[in-house]
């Protein structure tokens, strides 16, 4: 289970940088797109985590706390 986390979080990982530099190398809808759906799924894995596991909010909001900057950052700049 821990290995297929590892994996899982790793290609999310993967996703939002590749749109950085997607994005970086002047393609910035697809870049803007990619980094959207990684740090968006980061932060749709924190809620359900948030909201199905009292005991690991905690945790969650850790989780959550970064993709929810991010995103925010994002919209701003795009504004």
């Amino acid at each position: 289970m821990a290995f297929n986390q590892g994996f899982y979080n790793l290609f999310l990982a993967l996703l939002a940088v590749g749109g950085v530099a997607v994005g970086l190398a002047g393609a910035t809808t697809v870049g803007l797109t990619l980094v959207f759906a990684g740090v968006g799924s980061m932060l749709a894995a924190a809620l359900v985590v948030g909201i199905s596991s009292p005991p690991h909010r905690s945790a969650a909001l850790k989780q959550g706390a970064l993709p929810l900057l991010a995103l925010i950052a994002l919209t701003i700049h795009l504004l």
